[in-house]
C-alpha cells in the first residue's frame, strides 16, 4: 500500500471512530484557488464535532484547506436558522452513485468557541449512528 494512501485510510479510520450524528444540513464549502474565491453548495450526510462527509453535485477536487458554512436548522417557526463557519482539512471525494451525487470528506481544524458549544449542543438533540 502507498504510504500517502497509508496515512489518508488511518486518518479517514480514525475520524469514524467519532460519534457521528446522520443529519441532512444546508452546507456551502468555500476555498480559494489563484486568487479566486468558489463556493459550493450541498448537504451534511452524516456529521459530528471532529469532521463532515457533504454531499453535492460536483466532484470536486480541494485544496487542503477550505471552509465550511454549516446552516443549523431553526428550531421553531419563530426562529433563524443558525450559521456555523468551520475551518476544515479536505480529505476526499468519492461518488456516491446510490445518491447520484459526490461526498467530500471533511476534518473540522477550528471552530469558534461560542458556536463550537451550540452544535454540539444541537447535535445532542439527535440519535446518533455508527456505519
Amino acid at each position: 500500500m502507498a504510504p500517502a494512501f497509508s496515512a489518508l485510510s488511518k486518518l479517514v479510520a480514525d475520524q469514524r471512530q467519532q460519534v457521528r450524528y446522520a443529519v441532512r444540513w444546508k452546507a456551502t464549502i468555500i476555498w480559494t484557488e489563484e486568487n479566486r474565491q468558489y463556493r459550493v453548495d450541498g448537504r451534511t450526510a452524516d456529521l459530528s464535532l471532529h469532521g463532515a462527509a457533504v454531499h453535492c453535485e460536483y466532484n470536486l477536487i480541494l485544496p487542503q484547506s477550505c471552509t465550511m458554512l454549516l446552516s443549523m436548522p431553526a428550531l421553531s417557526r419563530e426562529s433563524q436558522p443558525e450559521m456555523v463557519e468551520i475551518k476544515c482539512q479536505y480529505v476526499y471525494t468519492v461518488c456516491q452513485a446510490t445518491a447520484r451525487l459526490f461526498r467530500i470528506g471533511l476534518t473540522f481544524l477550528s471552530i469558534d468557541g461560542d458556536r463550537h458549544k451550540a452544535l454540539q449542543q444541537r447535535l445532542g438533540q439527535h440519535l446518533p449512528f455508527s456505519g
